[in-house]
Order: structure tokens, then C-alpha cells, then sequence
């Protein structure tokens, strides 16, 4: 098990994906805290710390998106056969695939939480405001670490149902940018419960109607578990290459 491990996390880093997507998310972020800060006006110094803070759950659609990479990547090459051969079964293989996804989320979690914690020092100046740290700004970080850590695992869910690369970005770009959102605004009391949606309750999103923490961080878990179920049972009804 050991060795499959280290060979799963090896192929992680294979190429230059994982930089790219990692450079990309922090510079998306980046501009959207400049964004933040040049537009303060009205806000007090606690609300410009925690909305400078917040900016940073964008990282969780990258943390996705290389998880998925990583899975379509080892389908499209054929790994994933040799992956099933050595593990000795499929369940075996997808576990080894799902748990370093696991460990990927978390290394972007803890990128996007300190990158969350120490931006509204570097960005609030050019607005003149010194941030103040509070009780809501410690839920805001530690939601964004929980958020992106979480999105990984997600995307090698979608990575493992789909199998291809663009399909599998497809997805990911679609629920968290369109369909999430416009059922959102259609009808609240049912998109409250979709995925980025309750993603957005845990880290202080801040919009009306949605669901209590506690709430969303348990509609998180189904939708992982309901991804992942239906990810095996694909796998199990398709040829493995």
C-alpha cells in the first residue's frame, strides 16, 4: 500500500499542471483582493479584513481541477490499468486515487488559509485601512482551508465518473460558475443545498438564505459520498481502460 501511495503522489507532480493551476488560482486570487481593496469604501476595517480574507475560496475550483487532472491524466495514459493491476482490484486502485486527493486538498488548503490570513495585511494598504483580526475573520480563513481542502476530493470523484479531462473541467467550470448559481437565484431554498453553494456558508460567503455551518459542512459530506458511490459504481461497470 505504502508504494502505491508514493507512486499516486509522484504522478501528482508529473508535468507542470500542478504548478500552473497553483500559479493561476493565486493570481486570480490576488487580483481579486486588489479588486476588494480598491472598492472599501463604506466598509469598516473588520469587514474589509474578512471580505480581503474571503476572496482567497476561489482556490477551491483550482484544488478541484487538479485532483480531476490528475485522475482523467492517469485514464487518458493507461496508468490507471497498471495502477488496478499492482493494487490488485479496482476498489483498491480508486481508494489509493481518492486518499491522495485527499492530501492534495489539504496542501491547497493550507496554501489558500495562510495566503487568507496574511492578505488583507499586503492588500488593505493601498485603501489606507489597517486590518483588524476578529472572531469572523478566524471563521473565514479556517472555511477557506476547509473548502479548498474538501474540493479536492470532489474533483477526482468527477475525475473517476467521467474519465475525460476536458468533460471532467467541464463540470467543475460549470457547477461552481453557472449551475450552482442560477439555481441559487431561481429558487434559494433549493440551491442553499448545492454543492459551492454550502461551501459558501462555511466560509462566510455572507448572502442571505443559506444554510447554518453546521448544516453545510453535513451537505458537503453527501455530496462527496454521493459522488464518490457513483464514481465507483462507474468504474466497476466500465472496461478499465
Amino acid at each position: 500500500m505504502r508504494d502505491l501511495l508514493v507512486s499516486a503522489v509522484q504522478r501528482t507532480f508529473t508535468g507542470w499542471s500542478w504548478l500552473l493551476l497553483a500559479l493561476g488560482g493565486v493570481a486570480a486570487c490576488m487580483l481579486a483582493a486588489v479588486g476588494f481593496a480598491l472598492s472599501t469604501d463604506g466598509l469598516s476595517a473588520q469587514e474589509a479584513t474578512d471580505g480581503v480574507a474571503r476572496v482567497w475560496f476561489t482556490l477551491l475550483l483550482f484544488s478541484a481541477l487538479w485532483a480531476a487532472n490528475v485522475v482523467t491524466r492517469d485514464h487518458a495514459t493507461g496508468a490507471v490499468g497498471r495502477i488496478v493491476h499492482v493494487s490488485g482490484s479496482r476498489a483498491r486502485g480508486m481508494a489509493v486515487s481518492m486518499l491522495v486527493s485527499v492530501g492534495m486538498g489539504l496542501a491547497y488548503g493550507v496554501l489558500a488559509g495562510g495566503l487568507a490570513a496574511a492578505s488583507p495585511w499586503v492588500f488593505l494598504r493601498s485603501a489606507d485601512i489597517a486590518p483588524v483580526w476578529g472572531p469572523s475573520t478566524t471563521h473565514t480563513v479556517l472555511g477557506v482551508f476547509v473548502v479548498t481542502a474538501l474540493a479536492a476530493p470532489w474533483g477526482a470523484a468527477v475525475g473517476w465518473l467521467v474519465r475525460s479531462q476536458v468533460g471532467a473541467i467541464g463540470i467543475l467550470l460549470v457547477q461552481a460558475l453557472l449551475v450552482d448559481e442560477l439555481v441559487q437565484h431561481i429558487a434559494p431554498r433549493v440551491g442553499r443545498y448545492a454543492l459551492t453553494m454550502a461551501m459558501g456558508s462555511v466560509y462566510g460567503d455572507g448572502r442571505p438564505g443559506l444554510l447554518a455551518v453546521p448544516a453545510a459542512l453535513a451537505v458537503i459530506v453527501v455530496w462527496l459520498a454521493v459522488g464518490t458511490c457513483a464514481a465507483w459504481a462507474a468504474a466497476r461497470r466500465r472496461d478499465v481502460l
